[in-house]
């Protein structure tokens, strides 16, 4: 007899594989607006962030696809994204993942500049089209990044709704997963110089084969931005996210000990394999967060980002699986740059399980020939609320994890114009992490090194 659970893994790959197939025939009837085709690799020589490393070469392909309408106070985004990620040493942990996405903004026209408008309908043709271009321009501006600096005295509303499902092969089967999110910003000017923008998520995140970690989230904050540094542009945003899991309870089961573990970790000690069971019963937790951020144009050709994070102390012990089963599912971004700098792992390291603060430092700069270099740095302070047991039969409590983590990454990269509308960006990439902790299981060090190409058209 098919296990329920396995029934809904297919269905969810059945739906998704329809939607998908739907998104392929819109952009296949009407010109996409961009589409982008890469390909990486990257030597990884430790794919599971322990402190015994297993290395491996993992390659991505990727397939972005996108499509633009604007109504003139109005700007709508439908996108399809493919990954399929595979791993060479380690084949059954293969995997591939699907998002789909739907974005819009509403621009909120004062009537003083409506009035503005009518009045210089009698300007010439050329300067009427030359206004309609700047128009799509600032649309298109708005709809990328709600959060920018604007200087302007007009509310935008921005709209997002995604949905993201990841599927593995059999052996991982367990950490199949779909996400399903939306979530509104509004933007609200006070005077030219600064900005108010409440926004609020709301998540749904289902793991069908681990049903005790899928939950609810909402999301709410409150950024405050000005731009009075002249090019630049200050946000802090304060805000509270709520995780309500959707079981009651859920036990988990998992083997300790014995000589292998998968190539990673400590075995072998306690007198031989064994079973522990975990029980995850916590019915929701809630954190409190603000960030800090700052965006500086030092130059033509230099942009400086900076931001820090304080996460404080949740409100109660999450529902976390214990890392040391975390067999390479982490997710983390490859060629992702200061994005991968912000991952986490919802199923092992999720920020709801620690209490800490997050700096993070980006410049990117244009040199000679066009060429772009991006250098980023991030360090994280976490102190988890857990208590750590030694993975073995004996099941030691080793305390408290506290970890102190640095990344480093420097990314090289041009963009080639081809034809017209088409691109193509080779690029190279180097990740140093070192994770100290307390817990010489979480204590490492790593290098990973990327090379890739994007092709844009």
């Amino acid at each position: 007899m098919t296990h329920p659970a396995a029934i809904t893994v297919r269905l969810m790959k059945i739906r998704f594989i329809i939607a998908s197939v739907l998104v392929f025939i819109l952009f296949a009837g009407s010109k996409a607006q961009d589409v982008n085709i890469g390909a990486s690799t990257v030597h990884d020589e430790n794919i599971f962030d322990v402190h015994t490393p297993l290395s491996d070469q993992i390659t991505n392909f990727e397939l972005n696809v996108s499509k633009d309408w604007d109504f003139d106070e109005s700007y709508i985004n439908l996108g399809y994204s493919g990954a399929f990620l595979l791993f060479r040493d380690l084949p059954q942990r293969t995997y591939h993942l699907h998002t789909l996405s739907l974005e819009t903004t509403f621009h909120f026209t004062r009537e003083e500049d409506e009035e503005e408008s009518s009045d210089e309908e009698s300007s010439s043709e050329e300067d009427s089209a030359d206004g309609e271009t700047a128009h799509r321009a600032d649309s298109i501006a708005a709809h990328q990044s709600v959060t920018a600096h604007s200087d302007s005295l007009d509310r935008f509303l921005y709209l997002r709704a995604v949905g993201t499902s990841q599927f593995n092969k059999s052996d991982f089967s367990q950490f199949d997963n779909t996400l399903a999110a939306a979530e509104a910003t509004l933007r609200q000017p006070l005077g030219l110089l600064a900005s108010v923008r409440p926004s609020y998520r709301f998540g749904y995140h289902t793991f069908p084969n681990l049903t005790g970690i899928s939950y609810f989230e909402n999301n709410f904050s409150a950024g405050l931005g000005t731009s009075a540094i002249p090019n630049g542009w200050i946000t802090v945003t304060p805000g509270v996210g709520v995780k309500k899991y959707i079981s009651s309870n859920f036990t988990y089961t998992y083997s300790v000990g014995g000589s292998n573990q998968s190539g990673h970790g400590k075995g072998g000690a306690g007198g031989g394999q064994r079973t522990r069971t975990i029980d995850l019963n916590t019915p929701s937790v809630r954190q409190f967060f603000i960030t800090f951020a700052w965006t500086q144009n030092v130059s033509p050709a230099t942009v400086l980002k900076a931001a820090y994070s304080y996460l404080d102390a949740p409100s109660t012990v999450a529902r976390l699986l214990p890392e040391q089963v975390n067999t390479g599912v982490d997710q983390r971004g490859i060629g992702d740059g200061l994005a991968a700098l912000n991952s986490q792992n919802e199923i092992f390291d999720d920020h709801y399980g620690y209490s800490g603060n997050q700096a993070i430092l980006n410049i990117q700069q244009t040199a000679p020939f066009a060429i772009i270099l991006t250098a980023a740095f991030a360090f994280q302070h976490k102190k988890y609320t857990l208590s750590v047991q030694e993975f073995d039969s004996t099941a030691a409590n080793l305390g408290i994890r506290l970890d102190d983590r640095s990344e480093s990454v420097l990314n090289i990269s041009r963009t080639f114009p081809l034809s017209q509308g088409k691109s193509l960006k080779p690029q190279v990439e180097v990740t140093f992490i070192r994770n100290g902790s307390n817990v010489a299981y979480y204590d490492f060090s790593k290098t990973t090194f990327l090379v890739g190409a994007e092709f844009n058209f």
